[in-house]
């Protein structure tokens, strides 16, 4: 039955995406972000769904007349460049063989957040984009939040099987990652049963991610609660409201989640910890030796690589930091242009918060402080774990990218049109 409904549910999103490529774009993002194909069974599950799905949205909007170029700002161009490095290093990888699967993971999703930035033009687009973010993984999350609930924090929740956030580390930052989203769609939804329902997600994201017992998801949470408060207008509320509902949280979890909280405090005696900053190390001297191209995504894990870059333990292994994984992979240049995309985000983010308080435009400034909260708390979480290759931020970024493009780009274009002078011969503003 499962099967059943997921295919027509497939076959009415596909047929759609031939007559409107949006909405090809919309699935395409549930299928990235929940991946709802491999909780099916049987033959259906072997169907490669988001293939076809993406050949049919790529060619519904070639055909189409939907726009065909990118907007013309910095980040548009941030992004493409990165997409071009990634091509680049695996072009000059130390090893296809090792790398080209991982190549193949990333750039496929840099396609998907191209095609969504040209695409994303307007508010209804941007807040179609925004609920299909928060659904794909708002369902997990309110699963998480009352597993913890009920089960007093005793066992640890997961992400969506067969994607980037199914560990608990990875899934817990994702979880933290839509709390200010979840709170700008409380504040500015009508209807009468999704507003609570809003505020249910959040509550559960907060509770879910604590449930991770992932030390970064409690480090993310934190630096966002601070950053809340921070920017809020009331900070004495603002600090009242956010204790009396993190205190009760806090005591719900077990002795077993305290422990490991706790060794974020004496990180240097905790073996753990120590193994991913000898890795870092590793990363950082291979991104020295090779600083144009590096090795090719993931090519470090190699252990005659490792070893050549100093590693000492040869075993199992992860690098638990997006930020080296880029490094090593791209080189110090394609690190030094993936860094430029999130200063870029939050630079915009910050521009668009203030001129659109002052227009009184406040869901575009509101949106936009969501959008910083996030990233901030990402970009945090993100140094303690290997989650480069997931969408959910670069989605966060395309907001900004599509925000920005309304405001500075498209209104600019509209006022000049208007102000332009009339021709001699016609009503119509001269050329």
């Amino acid at each position: 039955m499962r099967s059943l409904i997921f295919i027509v549910t497939y076959l009415f999103c596909s047929a759609a995406t031939i007559t409107y490529p949006f909405a090809g774009i919309l699935t395409w993002e549930w299928f990235t972000l929940a991946a709802p194909h491999n909780m099916i069974w049987g033959s259906a599950a072997q169907i490669q769904y988001n293939l076809f799905l993406a050949i049919l949205t790529l060619g519904a909007w070639l055909f189409s007349s939907e726009p065909k170029m990118l907007p013309n700002h910095k980040l548009s161009w941030a992004l493409v460049l990165f997409s071009l490095w990634m091509i680049i290093s695996e072009i000059f990888s130390y090893n296809h063989n090792w790398s080209w699967d991982y190549f193949d993971r990333f750039i496929r999703v840099m396609v998907f957040i191209l095609l969504l930035n040209i695409m994303m033009t307007n508010k209804m687009r941007v807040h179609a984009v925004l609920w299909v973010f928060i659904l794909s993984i708002g369902l997990f999350a309110y699963k998480g939040g009352v597993f913890t609930i009920l089960t007093g924090g005793g066992y640890r929740v997961w992400g969506p099987q067969s994607t980037v956030i199914y560990s608990n580390n990875a899934f817990g930052l994702a979880l933290v990652s839509i709390i200010p989203f979840s709170l700008y769609l409380y504040k500015y939804t009508r209807h009468k049963y999704l507003k609570p329902a809003m505020l249910a997600l959040a509550i559960c994201s907060f509770f879910a991610a604590l449930g991770t017992q992932s030390r970064g998801a409690f480090i993310s949470i934190t630096v966002l609660l601070i950053y809340m408060w921070w920017k809020s207008k009331s900070k004495i509320a603002t600090g009242l409201l956010l204790t009396i509902f993190t205190i009760p949280a806090l005591l719900l979890m077990p002795e077993s989640w305290y422990s490991r909280i706790e060794t974020i405090g004496d990180a240097t005696s905790d073996a753990s910890f120590m193994s991913r900053v000898e890795f870092w190390k590793v990363a950082f001297r291979s991104a020295l030796d090779n600083p144009i191209t590096g090795l090719g995504l993931r090519s470090i894990y190699q252990n005659s690589l490792a070893q050549m870059y100093g590693a000492t333990y040869l075993g199992n292994r992860a690098m638990h930091s997006m930020y080296f994984e880029v490094m090593a992979g791209m080189g110090l240049v394609g690190f030094g242009i993936y860094m430029s995309m999130f200063i870029i985000s939050l630079s915009y983010a910050n521009k668009l918060r203030k001129h659109c308080r002052k227009t009184g435009e406040m869901w575009i400034s509101d949106l936009a402080l969501a959008c910083m909260l996030s990233l901030v708390a990402f970009m945090v979480g993100g140094a303690a774990q290997s989650i480069e290759m997931w969408e959910g931020y670069l989605i966060i970024m395309s907001f900004i990218g599509a925000l920005y493009k309304i405001v500075f780009i498209d209104r600019v274009k509209e006022e000049r049109a208007q102000t332009a002078p009339l021709s001699r011969w016609s009503n119509t503003p001269a050329t």
